[in-house]
């Protein structure tokens, strides 16, 4: 069957067109303060969901109402906030990594400092989702005198400092701007992680069951500290991104 020549000419031309023309990439612009605030809502309804819970527990009694009261309360494990917590870590992690890889093609010496940040952030995201610090808080334990709940507190007190004062030069190489948020962020997370992990220590020493209203409010505000100074830090990525790398390209081949 003869086709018209006029048909052939057609489809030769669109052939060496589609050869020719490359399929044009996709570019996925990211906003700083939008991608903070999408995640700081969902911070919030969390915060809002595990606030229900507990009013619910404890003015009602109810500890488990359907599964509601442990699928946001913020000092269970694998439950909802445990998981937002770890995505914001991973998220962070993944900032890092081209960050890292950006200050490396530009021979960059700091990028090995922000190579050890993001192997920290990896391993909290892990450590999030599968309680590492619970296994650590118990070989702990056995190198202690006395049992201690949230025992994982002192050898986690003691890296941090230790990446504390690794980290000083890199703080010391950024502009003033990030270097407060880095800062802040910072001081919150361990405030939180830390500070507020002491007290919730103390009050169970004093004798509380870990239900009553003060230890709830110390949990609240220990997680709070903890996924608002993780939002900081995120926000503060996005911004350095922004301000120092411009663009990032990802080519699969």
């Amino acid at each position: 069957m003869n086709l018209p020549r006029e048909k052939l000419n057609d489809g030769q031309k669109s052939t060496s067109n589609a050869t020719i023309n490359p399929v044009s990439p996709t570019l996925i612009k990211l906003n700083a303060t939008n991608i903070s605030l999408k995640f700081s809502f969902v911070l919030l309804v969390i915060l809002t969901m595990h606030s229900a819970g507990q009013f619910i527990r404890l003015v009602y009694g109810f500890d488990y109402a359907l599964g509601f009261v442990p699928l946001f309360y913020m000092y269970e494990e694998h439950n909802i906030p445990t998981w937002f917590s770890s995505i914001t870590l991973f998220a962070c992690s993944v900032l890092l990594v081209a960050i890292t890889i950006a200050k490396k093609r530009r021979l960059d010496p700091s990028y090995r400092y922000w190579l050890i940040l993001c192997f920290v952030f990896l391993f909290l995201s892990v450590d999030e989702a599968a309680m590492i610090h619970e296994k650590i808080g118990h070989v702990t334990n056995r190198l202690l005198p006395h049992t201690l709940p949230s025992a994982w507190a002192i050898p986690y007190a003691f890296l941090a400092g230790i990446l504390g004062v690794i980290l000083v030069r890199l703080l010391l190489s950024i502009p003033p701007k990030y270097r407060i948020l880095f800062c802040l962020s910072g001081a919150l997370y361990v405030g939180g992680a830390l500070g507020m992990e002491i007290l919730e220590v103390m009050r169970v020493l004093d004798g509380s069951d870990g239900k009553d209203l003060f230890f709830t409010v110390l949990v609240t505000v220990e997680e709070t500290l903890e996924s608002g100074s993780i939002l900081i830090f995120l926000y503060s990525l996005l911004l350095y991104i922004k301000d120092n790398i411009k663009e990032i390209r990802i080519s699969v081949r």
